[in-house]
């Protein structure tokens, strides 16, 4: 049950992360025409595109850590014995978690 419920929200994340995509090339395309053959353009459309362009990333990273595809530096991790690597991993992790909270107390702040 849960592994359908985990499967159906990453099916809806890439279809998200798909949409967003879609929808700046075309605005961009639509923006570029109108400029082209109109000689004016759409006065929402630059904030609107990079605003999109910042959630494609947000989204794209958490589609890449997802596969487990984000970058990643393990020189270090691979000269350690099995046990090691996993406390590396576990250490490593906690950290990313404590500075993803900070920056969603401070972030939530600024709100």
């Amino acid at each position: 049950m849960l592994k359908k419920l985990l499967a159906g929200l990453h099916w809806a994340e890439d279809m998200l992360l798909a949409g967003l995509l879609g929808g700046l090339v075309l605005l961009a395309l639509l923006q570029i025409g109108l400029r082209m053959f109109f000689e004016t353009g759409l006065a929402w459309a630059e904030p609107v595109s990079q605003m999109g362009v910042l959630w494609l990333a947000l989204m794209g990273a958490i589609g890449a850590a997802r596969s487990h595809r984000h970058i990643a530096i393990d020189a270090f991790p691979r000269l350690l014995p099995p046990l090691g690597r996993r406390i590396a991993w576990f250490l490593s992790h906690l950290a990313t978690a404590l500075v993803c909270g900070l920056l969603a107390w401070y972030g939530w702040g600024m709100v």
